[in-house]
Formats: structure tokens, sequence, C-alpha cells
């Protein structure tokens, strides 16, 4: 058996998708619930498929969970990350921490979100 590297999902990440999948939707508000179809927006047993398509364009995902992150994650990293006493030569990675031009505050804030949420 070929020994996994880090790209190798291992099972417990398997296990743990249909979870994450879910959280996804939910963080894609109305449009990942409509693209969900029938799997997030059930059709029910006597209704037609075009009173079905009609319905589902018509609803809203309230965005409660993604409002709920973001104001947990506001609250923990509001102001910025104090990097005064991070040596200068260091500084000048954590303005570009990640090297997709966000500095340490903002990527911790993603990272940060995603633990929350996920």
């Amino acid at each position: 058996m070929p020994i996994a590297d880090v790209s190798t999902p291992c099972h417990a990440w398997h296990a743990q998708e249909n979870e994450r999948r879910m959280i996804r939707a939910l963080l894609g508000g109305t449009a990942s619930m409509r693209a969900g179809g029938v799997e997030y927006l059930p059709q029910q047993l006597k209704e037609s498929d075009v009173a079905y398509a009609r319905r589902l364009r018509s609803s809203f995902l309230f965005p409660a969970l993604r409002r709920t992150v973001e104001t947990y994650v506001g609250r923990v990293l509001g102001q910025a990350i104090d990097t005064s006493e991070v040596a200068e030569p260091i500084k000048t990675y954590l303005e570009d921490v990640d090297r997709e031009g966000n500095n340490l505050t903002v990527f911790e804030r993603h990272v940060f979100f995603d633990a929350v949420a996920y």
C-alpha cells in the first residue's frame, strides 16, 4: 500500500465531508440553497415540477450562520494584530503573509472564520 502524502484525504476527512458540504451551502446563502435544489428544499409529494421550480426561485435563505460567524470573528479580530514587537526583518513578511496580498490580520480573519464555521 502506497504511503499517503499531504494531498491525500484520510478517512476522517471523507467522513466529515457531508457536514462541510452543508456548512458551505449555508455560507453560500440563497444561491447555494437554490443550486442544491431538492437536497436543501425538498419537493412536496404532489407538487408539480413547474410549481416546485417557481417555489425554488422565490425561496430565500436567511444568512444567519454567515452573520453569526462574521460577528464572532469581528469581536475577536476586530482590530489589527499588533506587530510592534516583531523584529523588522519579519515584519516585511507579515504584510503579505500568504503571498496573495493579505497581511497578517486579514489572513488570520480568514483562518479564524473557517475555524469557527467548520
